[in-house]
């Protein structure tokens, strides 16, 4: 019945944009939902670092960036990204 209602909780350390995101993903009429360019566009996909700009040594070998730091709000929103293309 939750899933007909559209209830769901997001847990609290789920950051402010999967959450945006999520929310917009499981928008209960499908027409209302996102598209994938929307999805792409989103400010949780784009959030990440952009070098003001890259070493002249980028055009022949991969820029070395920071590791990042790993989010389990990203992989939430992967396994149900995942689970919602097998349906």
């Amino acid at each position: 019945m939750r899933i007909v209602s559209n209830k769901f909780t997001i847990p609290p350390h789920v950051s402010l944009t999967a959450r945006e995101l999520i929310r917009c993903l499981l928008t209960l009429e499908p027409a209302a939902r996102p598209t994938l360019d929307h999805i792409d566009a989103a400010e949780f996909f784009t959030d990440g670092h952009l070098p003001a700009s890259l070493d002249p040594s980028t055009c022949h070998t991969p820029p070395k960036f920071p590791l990042p730091v790993f989010n389990p709000s990203r992989l939430l929103l992967l396994l149900l990204l995942s689970r919602t293309a097998e349906a």
